[in-house]
């Protein structure tokens, strides 16, 4: 028979004896078994809630602060004081360990010269695109670099993007398997995929956080004009908002001229709205309509034919005629 039937039998006993009248001292028997019965269902719940069962997770705080309860016999009557003991973290880690975290060093150690040489490459890029284009205008982002000695480390960034393809299929079989990774391999995760998107910001991301330093630049015009010619709506109107003229012509003209070069549409409304002149001349003494036709900017042209824009041409040179006049 197992225990707990017969520790269930010997309640029932020692209640009906009781009840009998026999002894007074039986009432400790029973005391005695339903503690008994008590530690049995607090152990039987323990291997319901381990930490196996829970798929490799860490058991509930309740569970994992077990109690279990040690009596000592005390004189008289058969009265057993309890006696409460903690399991603490420690043992439970030891019954159940808990997997070490995977730092998957190999990869690491190849891909770390690559983040270390990218990150410098960033930041020579970032460098360009601020401090250097205040002080001297509107810069060929990398140039210098790649007609330097330091060429080679354009591929640095090249290299990291092949890297990050078995670190993702590492962290995606770490994550289905559920096996903990360690701080290093998060931290030199984020930094590479951090590298990685300073350097895909454009320059005009950096003119929109910095705006008030760039609209106050002797440069602003050709900023704003280059930036209306890639299309970014966004950092021309802050250009616009921070003081700059709708209309200010640069060294290749005004914004809506470079916005009608580019073909963007949505540039092309943006100064609309904010009432600039859809018929203003370029260096060239060409209007935006005529420079979105010369591009073949149909969404463009059609945008300017609908709010009236002309089409303005330089006159036609005048031909010079030699002189037939002979000499004799």
């Amino acid at each position: 028979m197992s225990a707990y039937r017969q520790r269930s039998l010997g309640i029932i006993t020692a209640f009906i004896v009781t009840c009998a009248g026999i002894s007074p001292s039986t009432t400790g028997v029973v005391v005695d078994e339903i503690l008994f019965l008590s530690r049995f269902c607090i152990r039987r719940v323990g291997t319901m809630f381990r930490p196996s069962n829970f798929g490799g997770a860490a058991a509930p705080l309740s569970i994992r602060i077990l109690s279990c309860t040690q009596s000592a016999a005390m004189p008289g009557y058969g009265h057993r004081q309890p006696k409460r003991v903690f399991v603490s973290q420690t043992m439970m880690d030891s019954i159940h360990p808990i997997p070490p975290k995977q730092s998957h060093r190999v990869l690491l150690f190849i891909g770390a010269p690559f983040i270390l040489i990218t990150s410098l490459v960033a930041w020579r890029i970032v460098w360009e695109e601020t401090f250097l284009s205040l002080e001297r205008g509107p810069q060929m982002i990398g140039f210098s670099m790649a007609h330097g000695p330091f060429v080679i480390f354009l591929l640095a960034p090249l290299a990291v993007l092949v890297w990050l393809i078995p670190m993702i299929i590492a962290t995606i079989a770490s994550l289905w398997q559920r096996k903990p990774l360690s701080s290093l391999f998060w931290t030199t995760l984020t930094l590479a995929i951090t590298t990685l998107v300073l350097l895909a910001l454009p320059p005009a991301f950096w003119q929109y956080v910095m705006i008030e330093r760039f609209a106050k630049s002797p440069h602003a015009v050709e900023f704003m004009t280059e930036d209306a010619a890639e299309g970014y709506a966004r950092t021309v109107g802050a250009y616009i908002d921070h003081g700059v003229c709708v209309d200010a012509r640069g060294e290749y003209g005004t914004a809506a001229s470079a916005a009608a070069v580019g073909g963007s549409v949505e540039v092309l409304k943006l100064l609309r709205y904010r009432h600039a002149n859809l018929n203003t001349i370029d260096s060239s003494g060409k209007s935006p309509l005529s420079d979105a036709i010369e591009m073949k900017r149909s969404a463009a042209t059609l945008y300017l034919k609908s709010q009236g824009a002309l089409e303005i041409k330089p006159p036609p040179p005048t031909p010079i005629h030699a002189d037939e006049t002979v000499t004799r």
